[in-house]
């Protein structure tokens, strides 16, 4: 019996700048437990305006989106960009989604990790 020859899927397209922001600005909402309340005074923008934001209804402009990076103590590039190496990109998002406080903690742990670490050797 001959099976139909499926053609192969077409990878998938990388997200657009604005649905990155969208991804990651729910991310660090969520991780930093702001509320949108909260997140839409810092920005100057309602609530209605940011749902639409998040739900692709509207585009935000470059501005906007800065003033959204700062809202979180980020740069745009920060919110727009992500490094090819899938594990790197989820590391860096989380680390990017932690309050200030918790980037600290996290910063020692990685460097205290990094450390060259020397074998210790007993004499019998």
């Amino acid at each position: 019996m001959d099976l139909p020859m499926l053609a192969p899927m077409p990878p998938a397209a990388p997200p657009s700048l604005q649905q990155t922001a969208r991804n990651r600005i729910r991310l660090w909402l969520s991780t930093t437990e702001t509320t949108q309340q909260e997140f839409c005074e810092r920005i100057g923008q309602n609530q209605s305006w940011l749902s639409r934001f998040l739900h692709g209804k509207l585009d935000a402009d470059v501005d906007m989106l800065q003033k959204m990076a700062t809202a979180f103590g980020h740069s745009i590039c920060a919110l727009l960009s992500s490094p090819t190496d899938p594990e790197e990109a989820r590391l860096i998002d989380r680390y990017r989604a932690l309050p200030e406080r918790s980037r600290e903690v996290a910063m020692q742990l990685l460097e205290e990790w990094s450390k060259p670490h020397r074998v210790v050797r007993t004499r019998k």
